[in-house]
């Protein structure tokens, strides 16, 4: 059974939602010798990485999509004309 990768709650089979989130970063430098031992490069890298992991439910957040918006908001408009 897996796990939530976010808060380890355990997952019930096919329950769990695959998404891609923030796994880790590393920062490197290097040095570089040019121009015969004259002006030394140093580079820098900073690197976000990135994995599909899977998440529950209550971890995704709910992200309503552009339908479900208009859908609420033309609900709520009804709703509003009908009690004012």
């Amino acid at each position: 059974m897996p796990s939530c990768y976010k808060c380890g709650k355990h997952i019930p089979r096919g329950k769990g939602l695959r998404r891609k989130v923030y796994t880790g970063s590393s920062y490197g430098m290097s040095r570089s010798v040019g121009n015969r031992g004259k002006n030394p490069r140093k580079t820098a890298g900073y690197r976000r990485y990135y994995g599909m992991r899977t998440i529950c439910n209550e971890c995704t957040g709910s992200r309503l999509t552009l339908v479900e918006i208009v859908v609420l908001t033309v609900v709520g408009i009804v709703l509003y004309q009908i009690f004012i």
